[in-house]
């Protein structure tokens, strides 16, 4: 994500509108893209990582009918998820705009006379919201680095490796897209929360997981064995029903039983996914570390245990 000139990616079958957004967003400093088509629209998706900002004509025409625009705003949310996408429409009704909101979208605009302020001002706020994501995201690798390099020193203490793999842990989750800093550490008489990771992502993969993530960290010498598997669903269940995916990463791994006792427990409910180093030093080079994520994830659910 190098790029410095915010690139807008525009879904429209009408060559004239195509103008339009030209016309009004290229003197802004946007460099604009066409596609004509949903298929179009993929292959750019596809294409590059560089997208901050996708505006689609809901009324695309196409193969599903003339509301074709509306079902690629998911595809956005899978291809591109560090882009914002904006639903353009000149046929407003609230049925459209919730479905809209639900399949991701960040705003809509309506082509009505203001139509040239209101895209201005909206594109504005998506690509500001995009560039402060991207700083974050900047922000995000020395520390993960030095996190790691800090965690693997024979000197360090239980207590400081702790500490430091928490803040390891939230840096990976927080790089990517969507996922947001809750809280960490929260302790008190009852209960330890290492990490709690919040889940606006608009990857419909992550949206039926719930709106927080729970990532415990086991910071000890001895491996993990199953009874903190208990501990933790019962930290996930006293989030009234926002929690349907933990994280229980264990520093020096888990003892023999630990994957077997985890896939006999398993519940409908809640997914607990087990990371030990070699998982961490894995998501921490990895590429797309939302796609590794994804691959831990699946690893959870599909695994037979040894």
């Amino acid at each position: 994500m190098s790029t410095a000139v915010p690139r807008i990616l525009v879904v429209e079958d009408d060559p004239d509108w195509y103008e339009v957004y030209r016309e009004l967003l290229e003197p802004q400093g946007y460099a604009v893209t066409l596609a004509n088509t949903r298929d179009e629209a993929l292959a750019a998706l596809d294409a590059s990582d560089e997208w901050w900002v996708v505006l689609i004509d809901r009324r695309l025409q196409g193969l599903d009918g003339p509301d074709e625009g509306t079902s690629l705003l998911a595809e956005v949310g899978a291809r591109a998820p560090g882009a914002k996408s904006l639903t353009v429409t000149a046929y407003v009704d609230s049925a459209a705009i919730e479905r809209a909101f639900a399949l991701g979208v960040y705003d809509y605009i309506e082509k009505t006379r203001h139509f040239g302020p209101l895209l201005l001002a909206k594109v504005r706020n998506a690509v500001e919201a995009v560039r402060d994501r991207r700083l974050m995201l900047a922000d995000r690798e020395p520390v993960i680095a030095d996190a790691w390099q800090r965690a693997q020193s024979p000197d360090l203490d239980p207590h400081a490796r702790g500490r430091v793999l928490e803040e390891l842990v939230l840096a990976l989750f927080t790089s990517v897209p969507g996922f947001a800093y809750a809280r960490s550490p929260v302790r008190n008489a009852s209960q330890e929360f290492d990490v709690i990771v919040q889940n606006g992502s608009a990857d419909p993969f992550w949206q039926r997981e719930g709106a927080y993530f729970l990532v415990e960290c086991k910071h000890w010498s001895a491996k993990v064995d199953p009874k903190e598997l208990a501990h933790l669903r019962e930290k996930a269940r006293q989030r009234y029903g926002r929690c349907r995916l933990a994280f229980l990463v264990a520093w020096s791994g888990f003892t023999q039983g630990f994957e077997r006792q985890r896939t006999k427990e398993a519940t409908e409910d809640l997914l607990i996914v087990a990371l030990d180093r070699d998982d961490l030093a894995r998501l921490i080079d990895a590429d797309d570390r939302d796609a590794e994520l994804k691959r831990l994830h699946a690893r959870a659910v599909t695994e037979e245990p040894a």
